[in-house]
């Protein structure tokens, strides 16, 4: 018998009845409601798609800082648009790669909006949420040499989607396989009022739940309304593409879940009501360095908190293509849908009506599609031609930068390189 088998059965059988209550369709009912099927197919886009991507490449140096390059590309079949950013700095989280994904977000925007100065004004794809380059919040980083990038950040990011919006620009974001459960905490509200809650109560209830506050008393509230099952399932925070894909291929139909309009998230509420109180005090907690060394940097910082705040929602929803692959996220400004509501004005996802640009927007990506390994064919065209190849970044951009710099790769890289 193979070592540890009768422990391993044994833990199995304590965790088998939690694990199938997993796979319980106690949201099926309402689920089917909103869920739009759509076939997919041969289609063909009426217009000039821009795809923006970007890359990166990394090496730490004996000097105990880190080289890096980021590439931006924006290609269409007709323009080629190219942005690299090259910075030698010391941070103790550079090895957490969101420090490096705001820049590769960041230039993203700017060679996009390069594009639309040099008179682009189709359509615009993005890999990636467009909602969660908007949910990041205003606050130093650990760069030495960047510690306001954020603030250079909501800049651009404003400046590119107001440009996209006075030029009348499709802007639409593809994420694959993203982790989100904003489509289930929306039919969780259903059915919650379907129950009989009130508003106020059912407001009360899932925001604590989301934010995993007053769990105790929630838990009592929702076991006197016989809600238990449904508070639990926003506890749990399970990710919307494994209910989606279970639910469309039961009745083998593919589609996409109905657009919902998001707002900010309840901490980016908990941050602005707290910049309105005193902006100043808060710019100087946030940015403690820069705030210290930059005459100018306070004035600069409110007026970017000014554009943050003015931001749009976001109308987001799931697209399943084929049943044999997995949903793609899509995220599109809500001024796309004639809605001018801001991020800062939504609390909860609402459900909107506007069929005719969805379905715009779902043939544009059907266009696109190909199979599970190619599922954009702009996004795949741009991804191989910025992306940045551990060999040419070692022989080439690493090499360019111990011959200018005279700062080499640390020893144990070194050895690695060259053995």
């Amino acid at each position: 018998m193979p070592e540890f088998l009768s422990e391993y059965i044994r833990e199995l059988s304590a965790v088998v009845d939690r694990i199938r209550a997993y796979d319980r369709d106690i949201l099926n009912d309402v689920f089917r409601r909103y869920w739009l099927p759509f076939p997919f197919g041969n289609m063909t886009v009426d217009g000039e798609v821009l795809a923006v991507d970007s890359s990166s490449a990394k090496h730490a140096t004996e000097e105990g800082g880190v080289f890096y390059v980021v590439r931006a590309m924006a290609l269409s079949n007709q323009r080629r648009y190219r942005k690299v950013s090259v910075g030698y700095d010391f941070s103790p989280n550079f090895h957490d790669l969101p420090l490096i994904s705001r820049i590769m977000e960041h230039l993203e925007h700017a060679v996009a909006k390069d594009a639309i100065e040099d008179g682009f004004d189709d359509i615009i794809l993005m890999d990636g949420s467009l909602y969660g380059r908007m949910s990041h919040l205003l606050k130093e980083t650990d760069f030495v040499e960047r510690r306001a990038l954020m603030v250079d950040y909501f800049e651009m990011l404003h400046s590119f989607l107001d440009a996209c919006r006075r030029n009348g620009i499709t802007v639409v974001s593809i994420s694959k396989e993203s982790r989100t459960s904003f489509f289930r905490t929306f039919l969780v509200g259903k059915a919650i009022e379907e129950m009989g809650v009130d508003d106020s109560l059912r407001g009360f209830i899932m925001q604590s739940a989301i934010e995993r506050t007053n769990i105790s008393n929630v838990l009592r509230l929702a076991e006197s309304r016989g809600i238990a099952e449904l508070v639990m399932e926003l506890i749990r925070r399970q990710p919307d593409f494994q209910m989606i894909l279970k639910y469309a291929r039961s009745i083998k139909k593919t589609g996409c879940t109905t657009p919902l309009l998001l707002g900010a998230t309840a901490r980016w509420h908990r941050e602005y009501n707290l910049i309105k109180n005193d902006a100043e005090n808060f710019i100087r907690r946030r940015f403690p360095v820069s705030s210290a060394t930059d005459d100018g940097f306070v004035e600069r910082v409110l007026n970017v908190m000014s554009a943050v705040e003015n931001l749009p929602a976001v109308v987001s929803f799931h697209v399943l293509p084929a049943l044999n692959d997995t949903p793609m996220r899509v995220d599109v400004p809500a001024w796309m849908f004639n809605i001018n509501k801001r991020m800062c004005d939504v609390r909860m996802p609402e459900s909107i009506s506007g069929y005719d640009k969805l379905k715009e927007i779902i043939e544009l990506i059907s266009a696109g599609y190909c199979d599970l390994r190619n599922y954009n064919i702009w996004l795949s065209a741009v991804d191989s031609a910025v992306k940045l190849r551990k060999d040419v970044f070692e022989n080439v951009y690493l090499r360019k930068f111990e011959e200018f710099i005279g700062i080499y790769s640390a020893r144990g890289d070194r050895r690695a390189r060259f053995p």
